[in-house]
């Protein structure tokens, strides 16, 4: 009995091991039968916190207050080369560039983008310039989407951001199990006021590195409903009506009760601006949180939806009632896709599988944001220790290419950031400048090297609109109001 069941223990360990190789063989793969990709969420552990906090001394605070980005010219500049990495701008950002148009035509008022990513955005690393430069073209004010509770709060200079311990945050990979739908971080949130009845608070307060989110011209909450079986969670009396009051400073501004309807519901917190906002909920245990949107009511918005140690393919996980629910409230016209990193392994050169799974997130996008643009953003460069030199891991090219095959052959548009940064021995470089753009673990960016990227794509963006704009498909370009952002 004990022989059959080593042997029934080795065969499974077998093929686990041999599946991926064994799937990619077969002809059936063509036929759209599913690959499960079963290690797809257990990827390589993330550590990049470490790393990113101790480098958060670098950024001064005469850097910190810095409104722009560097040029693309000069002796210590990446010129970018965008190469025929990318299709043609009317083909693979013509909803995102329509509504930049409209924007600055005044046919519409706000313009939003989603931008999905794990640890290299992490701490609104990329982003923050990002947005800081679109804002300052385009208009708007505001950090846009903030979670509820974050492990890098402490690291975010662009909010400032404090809660209580009565939080718990069910995601993706320690949670696959959760009774609550995962909102765009993959996150949910739920509040446990069951010690002396105390209410769970979140504070936000106005960061102060660009001086569009001193303080936050609106606020929105976003909240889900009850699970049908609560059981296990709370003592939840149908009664009870859930609350959250808003607070700034020592003065309350008012207190709202929470009307849970839908799987997604948003209530405004206040519509003047604000240089601080605490919430104080008041509910039970069973009432899922997704986050804030302190963004503006016009000009360009952009949501950080970090989080550390997804391959992308977690967003797998979000129902497709959460993500249509997301796309009518928020009404993206770009979504970013920043992945890649968690996906390297030393030694790994095979990931086909990995273009698979992306396949499904993509097609999952599409289907659900039919009015979206979306552009797929590769891995950068990384370096790793051979003899007694740093060099590019040599899965980069591979992961690359396939991550560019995976995106054109989706109709996305594609930015290659490795050859961005430089191509091979780039990160290294980066790392060992006087003045070093990352940190030494020769993978994550520090706050100059992310300003650094931040602006390459910012210009590839505004390179690629200006040629949309001259460009003769432009005439027939989509101005449907209905596509994305908020019309006029």
């Amino acid at each position: 009995m004990f022989f059959r069941s080593f042997l029934l223990l080795f065969l499974v360990f077998v093929l686990l091991l041999t599946y991926q190789e064994v799937w990619d063989s077969l002809s059936a793969r063509d036929l759209g039968l599913r690959n499960f990709a079963f290690f797809v969420d257990w990827l390589k552990p993330d550590t990049s916190g470490a790393a990113q906090g101790a480098d958060s001394t670098t950024l001064i605070p005469e850097e910190a207050a810095i409104d722009t980005v560097s040029p693309t010219s000069g002796t210590d500049t990446v010129m970018l080369s965008a190469g025929n990495d990318t299709l043609s701008p009317v083909s693979g950002l013509k909803y995102f560039f329509s509504a930049l148009s409209d924007l600055k035509n005044g046919r519409r008022k706000q313009v939003r983008i989603a931008w999905f990513g794990d640890s290299m955005i992490e701490g609104d690393l990329i982003v923050m310039t990002f947005r800081n430069e679109m804002q300052k073209t385009y208009g708007g004010q505001g950090v846009g989407f903030v979670p509820v509770t974050s492990p890098v709060a402490g690291f975010r200079i662009t909010v400032k951001h404090s809660f209580s311990e009565a939080w718990k945050s069910w995601n993706i990979i320690q949670h696959k199990d959760s009774p609550f739908p995962f909102g765009l971080t993959c996150t949910a949130y739920t509040a446990d006021t069951s010690v002396e009845g105390d209410r769970a608070w979140v504070t936000y307060s106005g960061g102060n590195a660009f001086q569009r989110t001193f303080t936050f011209p609106q606020g929105s909450l976003f909240f889900g409903k009850r699970p049908e079986t609560r059981d296990s969670l709370s003592t939840y009396s149908p009664e009870d009506t859930a609350t959250v009051q808003v607070w700034t400073g020592d003065s309350l501004i008012r207190e709202i009760p929470l009307i849970t309807d839908h799987i997604l519901n948003r209530i405004e917190l206040f519509n003047t601006p604000l240089k601080e906002v605490t919430l104080q909920i008041g509910c039970d245990t069973s009432l899922p949180f997704y986050g804030v949107d302190l963004g503006g009511p016009t000009g360009v918005n952009v949501d950080n939806f970090a989080f550390r140690g997804n391959s992308g393919y977690g967003l797998m996980s979000v129902e497709n009632e959460m993500l249509c629910a997301f796309r009518d409230l928020m009404q993206y016209d770009l979504i970013v896709m920043q992945y890649g990193t968690n996906v390297m392994s030393p030694g790994t050169m095979d990931y086909g599988w990995y273009g698979n799974a992306m396949n499904f997130v993509y097609g999952k996008l599409k289907k659900t944001f039919t009015r979206s643009s979306i552009l797929v953003i590769s891995v950068g460069d990384r370096a790793i220790r051979e003899n007694l030199d740093m060099v590019t891991d040599p899965g980069i090219p591979i992961l690359l290419e396939i991550q560019k095959k995976s995106a054109l052959e989706n109709g996305l548009a594609f930015f290659n950031l490795f050859e961005a940064m430089g191509g091979a021995g780039s990160m290294k470089n980066w790392v060992e400048k006087e003045e070093p753009w990352a940190n030494p673990d020769y993978t994550h960016l520090n706050f100059k090297g992310a300003r650094e990227i931040a602006g390459l794509i910012y210009n590839y963006l505004h390179a690629e609109y200006n040629k949309y704009l001259t460009s003769p498909e432009n005439s027939n370009h989509i101005t449907d109001s209905n596509h994305g952002g908020t019309t006029e």
